[in-house]
């Protein structure tokens, strides 16, 4: 069964890439090094938050965006991943339960996971309490070989981030630790 991903992962992702594509015509053929043709496809036409989309364009992407307008800098992509958020709560809006941090990070993660089909790496909540929570994103071998998956988990922590501020957490702070297996692990704290 093919990987996919639903489009509202992928819609800030595009809109990102034409924006900087404006005002940078010049580095299209950037993007033709880290692109298959057919992804163009996908970009020109407008992502619908509910169609499925093939994983691996996702990936390519988003390692694209990382590279060329992040500039391979997690601390960009760390910030994208609050963008993120507030775009998926427009569309999304119960995943955000006020002042209810760890049951809107339960929300999250569940919404995560069904909104990546057949995509085996997952976001898991190991330990929570009243003004904290500590999140694994465990890998599979296969992710961990794509060069933007460190990006991709630094994002994916951005949103964690900002959905435990949303939900009334106040002070956030927010540690990631890549671990000896290249599994990512959120150390996430508030008032």
């Amino acid at each position: 069964m093919q990987k996919t991903v639903k489009g509202t992962w992928l819609v800030d992702y595009v809109k990102l890439l034409n924006n900087f594509l404006k005002s940078n015509p010049q580095d299209r053929e950037k993007f033709n090094e880290l692109l298959k043709p057919g992804d163009w496809k996908y970009i020109k036409e407008m992502i619908l938050p509910s169609s499925k989309y093939p994983y691996e364009f996702f990936q390519r992407l988003g390692n694209a965006i990382f590279i060329i307008i992040a500039q391979s800098n997690l601390e960009t992509t760390r910030s994208f991943g609050h963008l993120v958020l507030e775009n998926l709560l427009q569309t999304y809006k119960s995943i955000l339960i006020p002042n209810q941090q760890i049951e809107s990070l339960r929300k999250f993660l569940s919404f995560h996971e069904a909104y990546f089909k057949e995509v085996s790496s997952r976001a898991i909540l190991i330990e929570s309490a009243e003004h904290s929570a500590k999140i694994k994103l465990n890998l599979i071998p296969e992710d961990k070989q794509f060069p933007a998956s460190k990006a991709f988990a630094y994002q994916l922590g951005g949103s964690f981030e900002a959905l435990v501020a949303k939900a009334g957490g106040k002070k956030v702070q927010m540690e990631i630790i890549e671990d000896q297996d290249k599994n990512y692990i959120y150390n996430l704290d508030w008032k």
